[in-house]
């Protein structure tokens, strides 16, 4: 979703995310919060967009379809660790896997061993 903000990476892949997203909906774990939170102020600090800027993508992204699942009765502790340890990914990667598998739903990503791993099992998104 961050490729969205940044001209550099909206690409067409992006904007097919996207759309996705605005027509479809999507679901994420409850750590999506502070990845895009930290990503943003990451993305700040390297003067790659202005406090402002970080706020107005946080209010957009707020009014997008997004659910974001909590920690609860589907929740599994453990489950992701055993995911991150076949798949060589952290734990925190990991967590969107179980999501898109627990949900039977794709998982869109950019980065390279997730996606990699969402390859292995089948579940990655494509537009």
């Amino acid at each position: 979703m961050l490729a969205w903000t940044f001209i550099d990476e909206r690409d067409a892949n992006a904007r097919a995310s996207a759309k996705a997203v605005i027509e479809e909906g999507a679901v994420v774990p409850a750590i999506w919060h502070w990845e895009i939170q930290n990503a943003l102020l990451t993305a700040e600090r390297r003067k790659r967009i202005a406090g402002a800027d970080v706020a107005m993508v946080l209010q957009h992204l707020a009014s997008l379809p997004i659910e974001i699942e909590p920690i609860g009765p589907a929740f599994s502790f453990g489950a992701e660790t055993d995911i991150a340890r076949r798949m060589n990914l952290s734990v925190y990667d990991a967590a969107y896997l179980d999501l898109s598998l627990r949900r039977g739903m794709r998982l869109m990503t950019r980065d390279t061993k997730l996606g990699a791993a969402a390859d292995i099992l089948r579940i990655r998104w494509e537009p």
